[in-house]
């Protein structure tokens, strides 16, 4: 819609006078931005001059809807991005999950094989991992991250206990050790601190 005379229409609302009067416009021109079936706005127009006419309406229509494109697309994009994220976010939830499991798969090797080639094998390959995750120097004893490693996969005591051949009052002596050395007041605090520091995945 547009109004030549704004001042002196009643098909408008007045609510804007003292801004319209403040710049000197006398013609006002308006057009909805709408994105689908959704109208997002409304493109308002300002002339010094009585000029309303098809050619002026043309043109704020098609700004309005090329505003609304722009809208369209930033929304796209936006859309996009979130889908991407999300699909980003489980695939690095997934293979830290197998990371984990390998972790875990490597700790029981090293703690049961009489095999000095295979526990060197596994060791080498822990240490590899830690670095890869960004872990600084070991805070941990050997067999302290084999517990540790053993509780990050959410196993009890007494069932990290039976993994490594110990009891579990001897489990329960590790983790208090875990503790204290990583300055934290939980084994699921001891878990979050040592996969920051790279000990355990």
């Amino acid at each position: 819609m547009a109004v030549d005379d704004y001042y002196g229409t009643q098909r408008i609302s007045h609510d804007y006078d003292r801004q319209v009067r403040a710049e000197g416009l006398t013609t006002i021109a308006a057009a909805p931005v709408r994105v689908g079936r959704s109208a997002r706005g409304v493109l308002y127009v300002g002339f010094r001059a009585a000029i309303v006419g098809d050619r002026t309406l043309d043109v704020v229509i098609r700004a309005s809807r090329a505003l609304a494109h722009e809208i369209s697309v930033e929304e796209e994009i936006h859309r996009q991005v979130e889908l991407r994220t999300a699909e980003l976010r489980r695939r690095h939830e997934e293979m830290a999950a197998r990371a984990r499991r390998l972790h875990a798969g490597l700790v029981a090797i090293r703690s049961s094989t009489t095999d000095d080639c295979a526990r060197d094998a596994a060791t080498l390959l822990l240490e590899q991992m830690a670095v890869a995750g960004g872990g600084t120097a070991p805070l941990l004893t050997a067999r302290e991250r084999d517990v540790l490693a053993l509780v990050a996969t959410g196993l009890t005591y007494a069932a990290v206990a039976e993994h490594l051949g110990l009891t579990a009052l001897t489990v329960k002596s590790y983790m208090r050790d875990v503790l204290s050395r990583l300055g934290v007041g939980s084994r699921h605090l001891a878990v979050i601190e040592a996969r920051r520091l790279g000990l355990v995945l």
